[in-house]
């Protein structure tokens, strides 16, 4: 039996934008996977992606299929993955004893076990995580409460303290004030309309109006009590704020606060929120199905602070929804299903994608709703006349945990972006200049115009502004001024159309970015003086290994009057090359020893049948160092298609640019924006810290050892190579990370002499770090 357990931990890798986009992805299965079962053949995916771990989801990535309603293609991945799954037999998917937070069935899990313990005890009734025990008698509640403690305690389960309250003459539960009177309206669900100040103008005494009519059914003699309100509508009245008018505004305030307007809570009964966000203020309502209308529960708002004001109109509204749920969370949370309406209805298909395709904000609020099951729909402005006056007439708020949050969130983004902080600054300065991205920014703030800036209309939900610079998702919106040089930073080193974009779709955007890279690569005149004329027959893609430097291919090659050595990992596309003094077996052993120091001894080495692999130097040294040498047919280049594939890239850079070591260095692609952090070359997309995160394979007395801190030791060499580490001292003499000096011909003759040559240094250097 096998359980459905959590999203595993990030294996962190040091690039929070990367950690960041493997956990949302990881998040949204997991979500789906303890979800409701309204949709089996998704949710039937999530598990078995979610039992079978990271592995899978790599796999998964890798089909194609239309759309979520695609049935066969649904049912092609299932198969797929049940014959995936097809060693773990008998799998039972069951809920894991410990409650993970925000699942969306997690309350009705909770809701059943609570009704199950409570079973068959008197007076108490349990809503939920609220447990609520009464008595008519201070003796007969004190027993009650004896046997629900016993209880509690006999299944294992803990109170906190501080949120319990005992022998208590009134408390609040399900939103109402209980007492012994009887039940009355709970303070805070009308303290948005108590605190609502007087209208200033028609308009405001226009929208009052509509908030009373929409209620205006259950309160009696409605007519009479807003006579004096309605005569500051005519044409020909002046707008003037009389004695008479604050009277009757209180009377109606009271009026609108008291039964039976206020519709007493039923959770058996349909629920609706009402959310609306204005330019300063949210405002939401609860409304119960009573019949054929709806019937106000409870009234909230509250003033956005000065940073929310600043957000997308969009993010607004996306706030203005999470604000409801949150504040009317003791209501709907656990129903089986409810109705949230909203005046913005490009936020009823942008709550449907995927978290990548959203802003950060926008991506952060969707999180906190996961937990809620919900439907929400759109509804024009005219109608949602309650939530539209209680967002115009906030009451006064400070800054909230939602808001700490989220711009937490979004300073992590902006800290993840690969753009040092003298780049940023000079990006912000030439947005403040380009007339063409403000237009877009105040259409954010402001509400987008239909045709207005319609190179970004179709992903006004993926940008949003923070620190100053204008962000489409994880990407910085670059102006118009910078464009060209970027263009040329992200061309540096002379890679290919793909791999520009690539970079590009990493970091930065413009509408066209993609045919400005075609345009700009294909005018190159270095990269058409060196271009291949004619295709060759493609290699042969080999099986991919499961972990880095598990296998590697090697191969030697000329260019421009110089022979050098490659060695390349087969998982990350990971290079390594080496100037070559001579082809000679013993030359190319000792760099390939080098290379074996920094990051381990492989499994398997592919390589040709040239004359310094087809040796019996060679297999010496194979067996010595315990790996598995491979070579490919003769005459048969394409079996080792990796090495070559590599040899044709490193040629090309090396006939483009004069230092590969600086290409190299700096990721086979210059420093874009004064990069932070930077990659190594890859001849894929693979993340090559995939490649630095995996343990190095060390063999000391015959067997292979894994170990993480011995790759700190040696920087860039082992004494015959260009630099020592720190532990070569003790053997070779050399200060660390310096180069060798007058006397490092004859140390290296020491060594070469040594009976074990490097094998020696390196089991020294292995045996003082374990």
């Amino acid at each position: 039996m096998e359980t459905l357990r959590p999203p595993e931990g990030l294996k962190l890798i040091g690039n929070v934008d990367s950690n960041w986009r493997h956990f949302k992805q990881q998040f949204e299965l997991y979500m789906s996977a303890t979800g409701m079962d309204n949709k089996p053949e998704p949710r039937r995916i999530a598990l078995l992606l979610t039992v079978a771990g990271p592995q899978a989801i790599e796999v998964f990535n890798t089909f194609e299929f239309a759309s979520a309603a695609d049935k066969e293609k649904y049912n092609e991945v299932i198969a797929k993955f049940e014959a995936y799954c097809s060693p773990k037999k008998n799998i039972v998917y069951e809920r894991f004893l410990r409650m993970p937070f925000g699942i969306i069935s997690a309350s009705e899990i909770y809701h059943c076990a609570m009704d199950n313990m409570l079973e068959g005890l008197e007076g108490v009734r349990c809503y939920i995580d609220d447990l609520v025990i009464w008595g008519s008698t201070l003796q007969e509640h004190n027993d009650r409460l004896a046997k629900v403690l016993q209880r509690i305690s006999d299944h294992g389960l803990k109170l906190n303290r501080a949120k319990c309250q005992f022998c208590v003459q009134e408390m609040t539960f399900l939103g109402d004030k209980l007492s012994g009177e009887g039940i009355e309206p709970d303070d805070r669900k009308i303290q948005a309309i108590l605190s609502m100040p007087r209208p200033r103008d028609k308009k405001g005494v226009l929208r009052v109006m509509g908030m009373i009519n929409f209620i205006g059914k259950f309160i009696p003699n409605l007519s009479a009590k807003t006579s004096a309100l309605r005569e500051l509508l005519r044409d020909s009245t002046e707008f003037k704020w009389t004695t008479r008018n604050e009277r009757e505004w209180n009377a109606l305030k009271e009026a609108l606060t008291k039964s039976p307007v206020l519709a007493y809570y039923d959770p058996a009964k349909r629920q609706k929120i009402s959310t609306d966000a204005s330019k300063d203020g949210l405002g939401a309502v609860l409304l119960q199905a009573e019949g054929d209308s709806w019937k106000p529960v409870a009234y909230a708002s509250r003033s956005m602070t000065t940073t929310e004001t600043k957000y997308a109109q969009i993010e607004k509204e996306c706030l203005g929804l999470a604000y409801g749920l949150e504040r009317f969370h003791c209501y709907v949370y656990g129903l089986p299903t409810f109705t949230v309406e909203t005046d913005h209805r490009p936020l009823v298909s942008i709550i449907k994608k995927n978290l990548n395709d959203m802003s950060p904000r926008i991506q952060r609020l969707i999180m906190k709703l996961q937990r809620y099951d919900f439907e929400l729909i759109y509804t024009p402005g005219k109608h949602l006349v309650l939530a539209d006056a209680l967002s115009r007439a906030p009451v006064m708020s400070d800054v909230t945990s939602t808001e700490k949050e989220i711009e937490n969130h979004i300073n992590m983004i902006v800290e993840s972006l690969p753009v040092s902080d003298v780049k940023a600054k000079q990006i912000s300065e030439e947005l403040d200049k380009d007339k063409e991205l403000q237009a877009v920014i105040n259409n954010m703030l402001s509400g987008w115009p239909r045709g207005s800036c319609p190179k970004y209309y179709h992903i006004r939900a993926e940008l949003s502004v923070a620190n100053g610079l204008l962000l489409r998702d994880n990407r910085i919106v670059i102006p118009h001024s910078l464009r060209p040089e970027i263009l040329r930073q992200l061309h540096e080193g002379h890679l290919g159309i793909e791999k520009c974009k690539r970079r590009a779709r990493g970091a930065v955007y413009w509408p066209g970015i993609n045919k400005d890279i075609e345009d700009m690569v294909g005018k190159c005149e270095t990269c058409n003086k060196y271009q291949s004329k004619q295709a060759r027959e493609p290699m042969m893609i080999p099986d991919l290994p499961t972990a880095a430097w598990e296998k590697v291919g090697t191969d030697l090659f000329h260019c421009n009057g110089k022979d050098y050595l490659l060695v390349i990992d087969y998982y990350s596309n990971f290079p390594e090359i080496a100037l070559l003094s001579n082809t000679t077996a013993s030359t190319v052993i000792g760099h390939v020893k080098s290379i074996f120091a920094r990051h381990g001894i492989p499994k398997t080495v592919v390589s040709d049948n040239g004359p310094c692999y087809n040796c019996k130097e060679w297999q010496q040294f194979a067996n010595h160092y315990g790996f598995s040498h491979v070579t490919s047919s003769p005459q048969h280049a394409q079996a080792n298609g990796k090495s070559e594939k590599g040899v044709h890239i490193i040629k090309q850079i090396l006939k483009k640019t004069t230092d590969i070591y600086r290409v190299l260095t700096f990721g086979c692609s210059v420093t874009m924006f004064d990069l932070k952090k930077r990659n190594s070359l890859t001849l894929n997309s693979r993340d090559t810290e995939e490649f630095r995160r995996v343990a190095v394979r060390r063999k000391t007395k015959g067997a292979a050892v894994d170990c993480q801190a011995s790759r700190t030791v040696l920087s860039s060499g082992v004494c015959g190579s260009y630099t020592c580490g720190r532990a070569c001292k003790s053997v070779c003499g050399s200060e660390p990370n310096s180069k060798l000096g007058p006397e490092g011909d004859t140390k290296k003759a020491q060594l070469k002499d040594h009976p074990s040559n490097h094998k020696c240094l390196l089991n020294q250097l292995t045996s003082r770090v374990l």
